[in-house]
């Protein structure tokens, strides 16, 4: 498939007197599993650049069956659930103060902060991200309510299927104007910084 594209930028000043448009030419070819794309300005300066096609596919939407499965229950205040980074069964977040997993059986618990976790309303233990890097550094990071209400974000070490309680590490302490929308989320970016959902504040 081959693709041309006419490019043309024009820009007037404020009384209209003068005009500077500077035009280029963009061919697209793609062959097999690689799309080229070739630039040519105004100049007649040509520069080129391959990269891989993504392929896609379309599914006739009768096609498609979508369904509800349950997996595991029972557990108390669940708001989140991630994979493990062991490749063990996936990581619910009790709001309470409590990381199980979901292993269809007794939740083995991961981790236990109910002592330290505010619960109530809006509050409690509310995220929970994994390390990009986590199969170097075993970091898990969490995000929870303080005995002040505080958002808390604090930093263990996950070994051999659990996390370290004596490995905590606060990094992070930020006072909440109300006990409500808090926020809670956590998760690392394509920036590779560890994003905070802090909420609006309440009310």
């Amino acid at each position: 498939a081959v693709g041309v594209m006419l490019v043309a930028l024009t820009a007037c000043s404020g009384d209209g007197a003068s005009t500077t448009t500077v035009s280029a030419t963009v061919v697209s070819t793609t062959v097999g599993d690689a799309t080229t794309t070739t630039t040519i300005d105004s100049g007649g300066e040509q520069s080129t650049t391959t990269s891989p096609s993504i392929p896609t596919t379309t599914i006739p939407l009768e096609d498609v069956s979508i369904r509800l499965v349950e997996v595991d229950n029972g557990f108390d205040n669940p708001v989140l659930v991630v994979a493990s980074p062991d490749g063990g069964a996936d990581l619910v977040v009790e709001q309470p103060g409590r990381i199980v997993r979901a292993d269809g059986s007794g939740h083995e618990v991961v981790l236990d902060l109910t002592a330290d976790v505010e619960f109530g309303g809006e509050q409690g233990l509310l995220g929970l991200a994994v390390h990009p890097e986590f199969e170097d550094n075993g970091f898990i990071y969490i995000n929870y309510s303080g005995d002040g209400g505080e958002t808390v974000i604090e930093q263990f070490v996950m070994a051999d299927g659990r996390i370290e309680r004596d490995s905590g590490i606060r990094i992070l302490t930020i006072d909440q104007p109300a006990d409500n929308h808090n926020g809670g989320m956590l998760a690392f970016g394509p920036d590779g910084y560890l994003w905070i959902g802090m909420g609006d504040g309440g009310a």
